[in-house]
């Protein structure tokens, strides 16, 4: 779910995304280069899922994606929703889509965990969004490795570091299409996506 900071587009949140802006000018620049895609858009993309890293979740991803993979069955949720009533309609079509969401957590979990065991990385303190999003930019975790971009060197993809949390999140967008000379309409389909 995106964050953006509280309040949306206030005035407020706009001077923090210029400070973003000029604190990471040099970066968004190599980004606007390497990718075609414009610092403004790489800031506000960023603004919009973590208020440019002021939240990036309240529970570790690994647990969001672990209690997704285990809860099959909408019975197993009927304790935690006491007063809520479920009628036919909506037990039938959680009994469709909680098995489906089940196994698409365990992949993203399953690609969390990999990530961490080749980068020597302790996932299981890593902070998410609620679906298992880690980072600046809010990657699921089976889009790290395609998509990520290590701009810093080090040898693995840090998405809670500005530089290649914004390569990553430019690079995702370059591999689904994106160019600078795109037209607004279709530039906006691509987020979008």
């Amino acid at each position: 779910l995106p964050c953006i900071a509280p309040g949306g587009l206030t005035m407020p949140n706009m001077n923090s995304a210029r400070q973003f802006l000029s604190r990471h000018k040099d970066e968004l620049e190599k980004v606007r280069e390497q990718f075609g895609v414009e610092p403004e858009i790489a800031v506000a993309i960023v603004l919009v899922e973590t208020g440019l890293g002021s939240f990036l979740g309240n529970e570790p991803a690994a647990e969001s994606l672990a209690g997704m993979a285990a809860c099959r069955d909408p019975e197993e949720m009927r304790p935690y929703l006491k007063g809520y009533a479920f009628n036919a309609a909506t037990v039938a079509w959680l009994s469709k889509i909680m098995p489906q969401r089940a196994d698409w957590a365990y992949n993203e979990l399953k690609a969390l965990l990999a990530y961490g065991q080749k980068h020597n990385l302790d996932v299981l303190a890593m902070p998410g969004s609620v679906y298992g999003a880690v980072g600046l930019c809010q990657f699921m975790p089976s889009n790290i490795e395609p998509y990520g971009v290590d701009a810093t060197g080090k040898g693995w993809v840090d998405l809670f570091t500005a530089a290649d949390a914004l390569h990553s999140l430019a690079n995702y967008l370059k591999e689904h299409g994106w160019k600078a000379e795109l037209s607004a309409a279709g530039k906006h389909e691509i987020i979008l996506h």
